[in-house]
């Protein structure tokens, strides 16, 4: 898509890695989609918060970086994630990812280890692990879409979100 000259492209996925944050937090870190399918995820290890300054940025590392004092004065501060290390599990299977919000770059994807030791095997069961995560990270952000494109978003997720933050600062007393 083509955007005009100066035309800020990367709000909608630092929208999405914050509202991840704050959905989690609010749902014990258990999202369901509309399928009736589910899974568990969290955020840890990395944690970049970005404001409207491109040169100004926290990173955050370690485990739970999304805990950290720092972290919640970045989000008083109206920082937004811009990069995080995710974890999604579904059924048995768990991927560990590094996901920027401002290109939606995935890296650092942990799949499976193969159970077999036949080439053709091997690439189609890493194939299939891929088109799993791949699924799940889509079924996340069309889910995310729904709302940020709906009038819920203004009516309800945003005036909550903005609460959820302004919780974080009293518990910074």
């Amino acid at each position: 898509m083509l955007l005009p000259e100066g035309e800020a492209k990367d709000f909608l996925g630092r929208e999405f890695l914050t509202w991840l944050w704050f959905y989690g937090e609010q749902n014990n870190w258990h999202f369901s989609f509309s399928d009736g399918g589910s899974m568990e995820y969290g955020m840890d290890e990395l944690l970049v918060m970005q404001g409207s300054d491109a040169n100004c940025m926290q990173k955050l590392s370690g485990p739970v970086p999304i805990k950290s004092p720092e972290a919640q004065v970045a989000l008083l501060e109206g920082k937004k994630v811009s990069t995080t290390r995710v974890i999604f599990v579904h059924g048995q299977q768990e991927w560990t990812f590094t996901i920027s919000g401002d290109n939606f770059n995935i890296s650092s994807l942990k799949l499976i280890s193969p159970t077999t030791s036949d080439i053709e095997e091997r690439f189609a069961e890493l194939s299939d692990d891929l088109e799993q995560i791949a699924l799940l990270i889509d079924k996340t952000y069309n889910t995310f879409l729904k709302v940020r494109l709906s009038e819920e978003w203004a009516e309800k997720t945003l005036p909550e979100m903005k609460e959820w933050v302004a919780q974080k600062a009293e518990n910074l007393d």
